[in-house]
C-alpha cells in the first residue's frame, strides 16, 4: 500500500477546509497606538473604534516613556463612558463601562493623559478594544474544488 505524502496530507486539507464553505472570524476590533500624551494632564485619543458587545473594554500597553505613569478612560465624543484608570508601562488593564448595554453599536476612543504634575510630553505605545470579549461571526467563503493541483471556483 502506497504511503500519503506531507504534500498530499496538506493539500487534502486545504481542499477540506475550503469545501466546507465558512469561517469563524472574531468580530472585535483592535487598534494599534503610538501617540505623545501632552503635559500638564492634557487628554490625546485614538481613533474610535465600534463598541461591538457590553464586556469591558482592554488597554494592552506595551510602553510608557520615563516611567511615568497613564491615566485613560473610553470617551464617545466628549462624554468620558468609564472611569479613570492607571497603567504602568508593560500593564494590561480592564475598563468597565458604566452604562454598557448605552454603548453598544457606537464608535468610542481611548482617552490617555498623565498626571498634572507632569511638565513634559510622554510617549505611549500600545493596543487597545472597546469589547474584551468578541462574539464569534460565521462568514461565508465561495466553495472551490481541488482538481490536478489547481484551484478552481
Amino acid at each position: 500500500m502506497k504511503k500519503v505524502s506531507t504534500k498530499s496530507k496538506m493539500l487534502i486539507t486545504a481542499c477540506a477546509v475550503l469545501i466546507l464553505g465558512s469561517t469563524v472570524v472574531s468580530a472585535r476590533e483592535i487598534s494599534d497606538y503610538d501617540m505623545i500624551m501632552p503635559r500638564l494632564g492634557g487628554v490625546t485619543y485614538t481613533d474610535t473604534l465600534l463598541k461591538d458587545n457590553q464586556s469591558r473594554a482592554v488597554n494592552n500597553n506595551t510602553l510608557i516613556g520615563g516611567g511615568y505613569t497613564m491615566n485613560c478612560a473610553i470617551y464617545r465624543g466628549n462624554d468620558k463612558l468609564t472611569g479613570d484608570r492607571s497603567a504602568k508601562s508593560g500593564d494590561r488593564i480592564y475598563i468597565s463601562n458604566k452604562n454598557p448595554s448605552n454603548d453598544v453599536g457606537t464608535r468610542v476612543k481611548l482617552g490617555c493623559w498623565t498626571s498634572l504634575g507632569s511638565h513634559v510630553k510622554v510617549q505611549t505605545r500600545g493596543s487597545w478594544s472597546p469589547d474584551e470579549n468578541s462574539e464569534d461571526v460565521y462568514v461565508s467563503v465561495p466553495l472551490m474544488r481541488c482538481t490536478d493541483n489547481r484551484w478552481r471556483s
